[in-house]
């Protein structure tokens, strides 16, 4: 009589692995201490028009943890976002495993921006299955420096004045030292 546990056991396991991938591809976005991502500026003040540096270093696997043994990559995204939500710049990178990535993106409005970088575990690479697992961001402030120096034509406006004032005072004491000897 043919025993018919390894079919079963097979398909049990089977079943065990597909339930762990279906459970990874729906799950939300959690705290991941499996992996790490970190999005940088090389600093939180820019003026328009001035480069932004954006560095993002992506771990997929930290040290005393498992992935599932299936064929796949990730896919790290960086999205800058107006306060609005809008997406003003965009860029994605595919790996397998570690990724240090550096964009160079120029701000053309004055605001406070939002750089997010996710990280979506692809199974077998298929876009149409990835789930996200990971998520970090910054803020950055975009000045307009025209608006914090203040007008020549204002500047020079006030330089006049104060000229005037002066040369006025001047003069009046002039006038009253000349009254005072008559």
């Amino acid at each position: 009589m043919p025993s018919s546990t390894g079919p079963v056991l097979i398909a049990l396991i089977l079943a065990s692995a597909l339930g762990s991938l279906a459970a990874a591809v729906v799950a939300p976005v959690e705290a991941n201490p499996c992996s790490s991502l970190v999005v940088r500026t090389d600093k939180q003040d820019y003026d328009i028009g001035e480069a932004v540096n954006i560095t993002v270093t992506f771990v997929s696997l930290l040290p005393g943890c498992v992935e599932p043994m299936i064929a796949h990559d990730y896919l790290v995204t960086i999205d800058v976002l107006t306060p609005s939500n809008q997406t003003v710049f965009s860029s994605s990178n595919a790996t397998a495993r570690e990724l240090m990535v550096s964009e160079l993106w120029t701000p053309a409005t004055a605001g406070e921006y939002t750089i997010v970088a996710s990280a979506y575990f692809r199974p077998l690479g298929d876009e149409s299955i990835m789930t996200k697992t990971i998520e970090s961001s910054t803020k950055i402030h975009v000045l307009n420096v025209t608006q914090q120096i203040p007008e020549f034509g204002l500047v020079a406006t006030g330089m006049v004045g104060i000229v005037v004032v002066a040369l006025s005072l001047m003069l009046l004491r002039r006038r009253q030292g000349l009254e005072r000897i008559r």
